[in-house]
Parts: structure tokens; C-alpha cells; sequence
């Protein structure tokens, strides 16, 4: 499923993914157990270029959602004036 939205939908500005078997909402403790289920609780992370979580929202009930200007106001915290020039790998250094 997530690789066919890939592919319908590659030109998407974020990345999605899918977590079948929950590891990722244990480790993250966005965990809901309700009648022997365990679903994911709504949270909102953005996670910069380099993997650094910069901003989250936990949500206390299932409708509990940021603000989507709220969201916007966070990322345009972490926007930086200028793009940054890429990061480039040092040259491996000669024998």
C-alpha cells in the first residue's frame, strides 16, 4: 500500500510511511490500547533533514489535532532565510 501511494504520489514535499507492526508507535509510546487493540494515538512530529525530531504533538484524545497554522508557524521556525548549501562527503584521503 505504501509503495503504491509512492508511486502515485511521488512528487509529495513529506515523507509517509506505515507501520504494520507497531514498532515504531511503541518506541515512540504513541501507543492507544483499546479493546485488546493497539492503535496509534494522533501525534505530529516534524523531524528535520538530518533525522532530529525539532517539534511534536501528543494528542490527549483520538480528535485531539494541532492547529494546522500552529504546524505551519513550527516549520517556518526550523525554515532556514537562505537554502543551505548541500552537505558533501569529505574526500577519502589519498594512500
Amino acid at each position: 500500500m505504501l509503495k503504491q501511494g509512492r508511486k502515485d504520489h511521488g512528487d509529495l514535499p513529506v515523507l509517509l510511511a506505515s507501520d504494520e507492526s507497531r514498532e515504531a508507535i511503541t518506541a515512540l509510546h504513541i501507543v492507544h490500547e483499546t479493546m485488546n487493540k493497539k492503535l496509534a494515538a494522533p501525534a505530529t512530529f516534524l523531524i528535520d533533514k538530518n533525522g532530529i525530531v525539532r517539534w511534536v504533538h501528543y494528542a490527549q484524545i483520538v480528535s485531539d489535532r494541532p492547529d494546522p497554522k500552529q504546524v505551519l508557524r513550527e516549520v517556518e521556525k526550523l525554515a532556514p532565510d537562505e537554502p543551505e548549501p548541500p552537505v558533501t562527503e569529505a574526500a577519502p584521503a589519498k594512500p
